[in-house]
């Protein structure tokens, strides 16, 4: 069968009446004629059901549908999509065990995973899954590879070949959450997932009638592994479906996270119209982000399909399809952000995604409340960011009222981006400039190549510029690729390649006349000379160097600690500011200051000669 009519029809029993919808089974219990028999299916010997908890021919019939879609060898349901990854963690892993996991998640899976430490499990949180990253943190006690395939609201793309190869590697169960992307645009477990799950409350019911999850399992000889001791038993028994058998056996029957059968029945509804649904969510999706894209008002908007986006490789790989309905746009500030949902007439303002209406959220204030600011970085969530889920409505209808409420924020004054201002010192006066910077609109765009974004000068000028109403985006290292700093331990190769991708990036700012902060940390002359070659002389206007704390952290030489002690004299990170490739503007030497004596400096030169 192809994908669609397996929507419909995979794994399709037909009922004894001749029904051709799946019947709702209503009943907790089932009665058999003999103990026997009954004995039979508490044995796992003989095929019936016994308990709704266990389970049930409707939650059975949803199952079956999945696995096929999925590719899989089996599937279990549970109440929610929260459950189903609590359970599929808690099947594998036990007291003194470790997962690595993406930071790129969903707030609620981002804090369970933090708080199984009272279960004396370890999870260790990755902004990338690149190989070096990963190496970095795996141990013998590492059981658990966990991801979702497009972040939420990250939108960060999984490598899933990449990161598979790391888990076969290391006898890793790999986690894939595809409740974003759905069967229609993916199969993970083709790209070598062991284990899937969805949240079916999203996308595969499509309009949210109804809350539930699924566990898929694409089997694996992995669980006979000594590492896996809890799972000997079962991989006798089960084979490749030892994680399914101990599943149904242990966690699954005694937790009781039963989807119920009218749950299952409402699922097994909507995901017959899948394809139709996840082919308009794609097709508005797209047009939204272009949309947005396209206008000045909008400090940033990230979606895998923009050819802009940072993961635009990757989704050209993973996703012909298209990248699911979710977008992410960035407003200056979280009052913006109110007020333009406020404004919304046919948007409706809820904690959900994949329903077949546009739903929107501001994702710091809800969904992400309960976590802390360095997690919400991680996660990419900032206090102007909005989350747009986008439903199969007419598009015009969903720009038109995303259009309005922009006005509500700037009234009419929605020009689309200019690209004829070419800023550069050669060729603008100071005068001139500073009349372009008092203009409504005006972005700060900070780039740094060394990554860690959340502990740089240049995030936290931004948070600060942000607090002052200012329009402002950053991109770093770790958005990119690599870090930039050789003695780090990356090769040539790849900090020419991050160079290379930040600098096709940022040009497009500098030629639209944005003004550019650049925060470059590394000494290295070898360094300074390819981001000459690469980006030209005149590609910033400012010249930050690292603050010290940070900078001694990552110093295994000792460049830092000896300019602090005065050793290295007029040390600002390069030999001198003004031979640097960036032709600087303003140079904050901070060598010798904190943080927030780097920020202080910075906000009051700007706030001196750009804005006053």
């Amino acid at each position: 069968m192809k994908f669609t009519t397996k929507l419909i029809h995979g794994n399709e029993a037909l009922d004894s009446t001749g029904a051709t919808n799946t019947p709702v089974f209503l009943s907790n219990a089932y009665a058999h004629t003999s103990p026997e028999k009954l004995e039979g299916i508490f044995k796992g010997t003989a095929m019936g059901f016994a308990y709704t908890r266990i389970s049930n021919p409707t939650i059975n019939a949803f199952e079956r549908r999945i696995a096929s879609v999925e590719g899989a060898m089996a599937a279990t349901a549970a109440a929610s999509g929260m459950s189903a990854i609590y359970l599929a963690i808690m099947n594998i892993v036990e007291s003194g065990d470790e997962i690595i996991s993406s930071s790129g998640l969903f707030g609620g899976t981002y804090t369970l995973f933090r708080n199984l430490k009272s279960y004396g499990i370890k999870t260790n949180f990755l902004e990338t899954l690149d190989e070096e990253s990963l190496e970095k943190v795996v141990t013998e006690k590492t059981k658990v590879l966990f991801a979702e395939a497009i972040g939420n609201p990250k939108l960060d793309i999984l490598d899933i070949e990449k990161v598979s190869e790391f888990c076969n590697k290391h006898n890793i169960i790999f986690i894939v959450d595809s409740t974003i992307t759905t069967p229609y645009l993916i199969n993970p477990i083709k790209y070598g997932a062991d284990v899937v799950i969805h949240s079916t409350s999203k996308y595969i019911n499509g309009t949210s009638n109804s809350i539930g999850g699924v566990i898929v399992d694409g089997g694996s000889t992995k669980y006979k592994n000594e590492k896996f001791e809890n799972f000997s038993n079962y991989s006798k028994k089960f084979g490749k479906m030892a994680f399914t058998g101990k599943l149904r056996d242990t966690i699954g029957k005694d937790l009781g996270a039963a989807l119920s059968p009218m749950s299952a029945f409402l699922n097994l509804t909507g995901i017959e119209t899948l394809s139709l649904r996840m082919k308009q969510h794609c097709e508005n999706t797209l047009k939204v982000a272009e949309y947005l894209e396209a206008h000045e008002k909008v400090v940033s908007i990230n979606y895998p399909k923009l050819k802009s986006s940072t993961y635009f490789d990757l989704a050209e790989k993973y996703y012909e399809k298209g990248a699911s309905g979710i977008l992410t746009f960035r407003l200056g500030s979280k009052e913006r952000c109110f007020k333009f949902i406020n404004a919304l007439k046919l948007i409706v303002n809820l904690t959900n995604v994949g329903d077949t209406k546009t739903l929107i959220i501001h994702p710091a204030s809800t969904i992400c409340l309960n976590n802390t600011e360095e997690e919400k970085l991680q996660m990419g969530v900032y206090e102007d960011l909005i989350r747009l889920s986008v439903g199969i409505e007419d598009i015009e209808d969903i720009i038109g009222d995303i259009e309005e409420a922009l006005k509500a924020i700037w009234g009419d004054d929605m020009e689309k981006k200019s690209t004829n201002v070419v800023w550069h010192k050669m060729n603008v006066s100071r005068e001139d400039r500073e009349e372009l910077l008092k203009q409504k609109g005006v972005v700060l765009w900070f780039t740094g190549l060394s990554g860690s974004g959340k502990s740089t000068v240049a995030s936290s000028l931004e948070k600060r510029l942000h607090d002052m109403g200012k329009l402002t985006y950053t991109l770093d290292g770790d958005n990119v690729r690599h870090g930039l700093n050789s003695d780090l331990g990356f090769s040539d190769e790849d900090r020419v390649e991050n160079i290379r991708r930040i600098g096709e990036i940022s040009k497009l700012f500098v030629d639209a006349g944005v003004i550019t902060i650049a925060t470059f940390v590394s000494p290295f002359r070898e360094d300074r000379q390819k981001v000459r070659d690469l980006l030209g002389k005149d590609f910033a206007e400012i010249y930050i160097d690292c603050p010290i704390e940070v900078c001694e952290k990552r110093d295994p030489k000792g460049i830092y600690k000896k300019a602090r002690a005065g050793e290295i004299k007029h040390f600002t990170g390069i030999d001198s500011p003004y031979e640097s490739p960036i032709n600087p503007e303003i140079v904050v030497s901070t060598h010798l200051n904190t943080l927030d004596e780097c920020v202080d400096k910075l906000v009051a030169y700007l706030e001196e000669g750009l804005w006053n």
